[in-house]
């Protein structure tokens, strides 16, 4: 795992750098920072933290911090301001063992001047003729290159900031800029596309109104690896709107690349590492370029959708030395960037006002939400639950509950129309749906089918919270060892399948959304409970037969198996969720096995239950040669640290469920 810190992932080209690499979560760990927690990227970053400005003193301090507590091997600056205090102080990161994307202070210092890149540059590129403002209002005789109209920009100044059109030079004479600005100020003439462009004439007549109006743009972007090398080279025409590119276009004119090829080789003596961009525009006079930033840029994340994955080539090359992947592009496509929209909550307040609990009726559902209800949680909540039949749910939980206590309850069915709408409500989902091994294969294929959609419904409506049930199925069965979260996951069984292949769906979630935390839970066997009697359960057969005829066998007795008392996974649920709550890190897998137990323990505890209970049974049959079998058996130890610990008492769950035979 490479940990990535991105600064400024708020802005346009923090927010591109995380979109090229965030779905990459099994190899970058990426660490976002930005002054406001209300940005995109925040739900794409794995961790994110509030910084100080970059020009307040303690910023390279934070930054160094930062590095050594989240053991940082590439940092990558989102925004132009600290190129040079990066570069500058390059050595202090060095000694912490932390890769900077940022190039020699030389060339960032010149290329943050637009006078100085023009003075230092224009012999290896066709820069835009530029003459500081100061010099030019003294003698405009002694520069014959800036032609008008002309524009005055600040000289350090990015984007469009304090551009001004001047049509002739007794316009530009006569309105001043004033001198405290002035010396700030350079002078170019306006770049014109060609004439047979489409937008020429939009542009010209906007100039000739002292409009600012930017419509395109040649966009190149050069990526170096450590040693100055060439590992790509992107150019594209940009459609802009605002000064913002909406269109991406490659560039395959080979005069137009040849020109860039060219530049990119005189530029390697300048020792530059990572990326390079240099904007301009196909005028009457040929390409000529206005700017050059060394950085990523706001169309870094569109870029890599065309296979130019820039960030990950840079990052690889930073941290496997002499390891450099060559980035090329699919040119036939065309890019386009709109508004991007998410939701989260904010720093530190995690809700949990709203639960959804889907597969609501399901027995270890049901369960729950009597849980919850006894417990006194839901006081104040606002709990959803979707069900096939939410008809016969809603009656058998008023059945079960009361009418007063369940008037809150909002029931729906498993319509994707109305999982949408409650997704999008909801802080908390416990998710139940599930077909079990005696439904029959046809409907676990189902239930599988059932939760892929559920799993893509999360993924665009950004719940903060979700615990999928999956079970110990997944798990290999063996003679004698236990299974822990890191053991192999070899489902042999359809049910074991399909719970692997939606734990999988369901923990690719935070691929999408790293502000919704996922869970999935492997259950040991469920059994006891206080609503209803699942007569499938081998547990209830085993009671019946010892108050009935006595002609359960148990076979292979020796053999170990967890049992989970269904109101420990119940209070393990609320349990997980103030721990979200309360922005505790969580694993994403946990076991949950209850009591391990060997079937000959299980038996002797069902007697010591009904002899507590003062009534009669028969004895099972006990076949005592029988020969122990494999059988999957987990261990609880890591869902304990997290104080989700289940009943040891077996003899108290059988009476639960003893109570509820009577019934």
């Amino acid at each position: 795992m490479i940990n990535v810190l991105v600064t400024s992932v708020g802005g346009g080209v923090g927010q591109s750098v995380v979109d090229s690499i965030a779905y990459l979560d099994s190899k970058y760990k990426i660490i976002g920072l930005d002054l406001s927690d209300t940005v995109y990227a925040r739900n794409q970053c794995d961790v994110f933290l509030i910084s100080p400005r970059i020009n307040e003193p303690s910023y390279l301090q934070f930054l160094l911090d930062t590095c050594e507590q989240y053991n940082i091997d590439v940092l990558i600056p989102g925004n132009d301001g600290e190129l040079e205090m990066l570069s500058r102080n390059i050595d202090l990161f060095i000694n912490i063992d932390v890769k900077v994307v940022v190039s020699p202070l030389n060339i960032v210092a010149s290329s943050r001047n637009k006078f100085n890149w023009y003075k230092d540059y224009s012999s290896i590129i066709n820069i835009v003729p530029t003459a500081l403002y100061s010099e030019y209002v003294k003698s405009p005789d002694s520069f014959n290159e800036i032609t008008f109209p002309v524009i005055a920009k600040p000289a350090a100044g990015s984007a469009s900031s304090g551009i001004q059109i001047f049509l002739s030079l007794a316009e530009l004479l006569s309105d001043p800029i004033p001198s405290d600005e002035a010396i700030n100020y350079v002078v170019q003439p306006y770049l014109m596309p060609m004439k047979t462009a489409s937008d020429y004439k939009t542009l010209n007549k906007a100039v000739q109104e002292r409009r600012l109006l930017q419509l395109s743009e040649i966009s190149c972007q050069i990526v170096y690896d450590l040693n100055s090398e060439v590992m790509g080279i992107f150019v594209s025409k940009n459609s802009l709107k605002n000064g913002v590119p909406v269109t991406i276009e490659p560039v395959t004119d080979e005069s137009i690349l040849a020109v860039i090829r060219d530049i990119a080789e005189k530029l390697k003596s300048e020792k530059l590492i990572g990326p390079v961009n240099i904007q301009g525009r196909l005028t009457d006079q040929g390409l000529v370029f206005f700017e050059m930033n060394l950085r990523f840029t706001g169309i870094t994340g569109n870029r890599s959708q065309f296979g130019f994955n820039e960030v990950s080539s840079v990052i690889e090359a930073f941290t496997n030395e002499g390891l450099v992947t060559p980035l090329i592009s699919n040119t036939a496509r065309v890019g386009a960037r709109q508004v991007a929209c998410t939701t989260f909550y904010p720093l530190g307040q995690n809700a949990t006002s709203i639960i959804l609990v889907t597969g609501a009726s399901s027995w270890a559902a049901k369960n729950f939400i009597c849980h919850m209800s006894k417990t006194g949680f839901l006081v104040g909540k606002k709990i959803i639950l979707s069900a096939r039949n939410s008809a016969g749910l809603k009656e058998q939980l008023e059945h079960e509950l009361g009418t007063n206590e369940t008037r809150e309850f909002v029931y729906i069915g498993t319509r994707s129309e109305e999982l949408s709408q409650s997704i999008g409500l909801t802080d908390v989902i416990f998710n139940f749906a599930s077909a079990r091994p005696p439904h029959g294969n046809h409907k676990i294929f189902e239930s599988t089918m059932f939760n892929l959609s559920l799993v893509d419904l999360i993924k665009c409506g950004n719940p903060g919270f979700v615990v999928n049930m999956s079970s110990q199925s997944v798990y290999e069965a063996s003679f004698d060892s236990l299974c822990y979260e890191s053991s192999a996951v070899t489902a042999t069984s359809t049910y074991g399948l399909s719970k692997h292949v939606v734990e999988q769906a369901f923990s690719s979630i935070p691929k999408y959304c790293k502000g919704t935390k996922v869970v999935n839970l492997r259950l040991g066997r469920l059994w006891s409970g206080n609503i209803e009697v699942d007569k499938s359960q081998f547990p209830y057969r085993m009671l019946d037969s010892m108050l009935g005829d006595g002609l359960f066998e148990v076979a292979n007795s020796d053999n170990q198996i967890s049992m989970l008392d269904v109101d420990d996974l119940s209070q393990s649920l609320l349990s997980l969720m103030e721990l979200w709550k309360g922005d505790n890190e969580l694993p994403t897998t946990l076991n949950l096995g209850g009591v391990n137990t060997s079937l000959n323990q299980l038996v002797s505890s069902l007697e010591g239950a009904l002899l507590e209970a003062g009534i009669k049974f028969n004895k099972l049959a006990i076949n005592t040669e029988s020969t122990q079998s494999k059988s999957v058996v987990i261990s609880s130890h890591l869902a304990e640290q997290y104080g989700l610990n289940s009943s040891r008492n077996l003899v108290s769950s059988w009476l639960k469920l003893l109570t509820l035979y009577n019934k």
